[in-house]
């Protein structure tokens, strides 16, 4: 077993102890032994937690090696795998996250590695079908084709399609 392979089991035990400690918040605890019990498996949930972002933060830092981190989102779009990917980028409110996908978003050179490309923005509170209309309009731009069909009287499940009938089987790229 590798160490991708045995930090995905600790992944999965921890989902386990927080599915547990849901589960006892729910019910309550009966007696000062459930308590304990309780409280030790919150503790360890907790350190667990601490271990496997010490040791995502340690791998990122050994990949980028001295890269930027704009670099390396780069490069992952840029490695000629065609895959399924989801990037994910966290960190603390003002911590440059917008900038730094925006300017990966608007790089030339990433954008000639996919068929498709769009910017949305999704806030607390959204429509579903707004995203839809947003998404494919976005798309139709990044082509630069005009828009032919009419949205706004699409319904959720009419959008679905035609989003699915536009991107079947391309590369697409979406921030």
């Amino acid at each position: 077993m590798g160490v991708r392979d045995a930090i995905g089991d600790v992944k999965d035990e921890l989902i386990s102890m927080q599915s547990f400690l849901v589960d006892a918040d729910k019910k309550g605890t009966i007696n000062e032994g459930e308590k304990t019990w309780v409280a030790n498996v919150r503790d360890l949930a907790n350190e667990v937690e601490d271990v496997i972002d010490q040791f995502m933060y340690h791998i990122i830092s050994q990949q980028t090696g001295g890269r930027s981190a704009r670099q390396l989102i780069m490069g992952w779009f840029m490695d000629g795998e065609p895959h399924q990917t989801v990037i994910s980028i966290v960190g603390m409110g003002g911590s440059g996250k917008t900038t730094l996908v925006a300017n990966t978003y608007n790089n030339d050179d990433v954008k000639k590695h996919f068929d498709y490309f769009a910017w949305i923005t999704v806030s607390k509170a959204y429509e579903l079908e707004d995203l839809l209309r947003s998404l494919i309009t976005e798309f139709y731009e990044s082509r630069k084709q005009a828009n032919l069909v009419d949205l706004s009287s699409m319904n959720y499940r009419l959008l679905v399609k035609t989003l699915v009938n536009y991107l079947e089987k391309k590369c697409i790229y979406l921030s």
